[in-house]
């Protein structure tokens, strides 16, 4: 990484991650319903996914009000540590939306 995360990077890294799942039940959709395993319960996965859909569009919005402080301790995050660590990171800050603070 050689610039900071910006807001956009939050959105675009949001976006793209709707688009996978998206994509994803696509693929699934075309599958024959015989290469599933009997306990595959299609309509969980559905809702998995649905789910997630949902958060995002929740999340997105929000996006704005991450402080240009916290996009710095990410950045530095996405350099110095492993991609886990701060992949665990910023999940944790999604799942606490709207408090958008590194520190409890």
């Amino acid at each position: 990484m050689t610039r900071p995360l910006t807001h956009q990077d939050i959105r675009d890294f949001l976006t793209a991650f709707a688009a996978v799942i998206e994509l994803d039940q696509i693929r699934v959709d075309s599958l024959p319903r015989e290469n599933f395993h009997p306990a595959y319960s299609d309509g969980m996965w559905r809702r998995w996914r649905r789910c997630h859909l949902n958060y995002i569009d929740h999340v997105l919005p929000t996006v704005n009000a991450i402080p240009s402080p916290l996009l710095q301790e990410l950045t530095q995050l996405a350099i110095t540590y492993e991609p886990s660590l701060v992949r665990a990171t910023v999940i944790d800050l999604f799942y606490r939306r709207g408090r958008w603070s590194l520190r409890s």
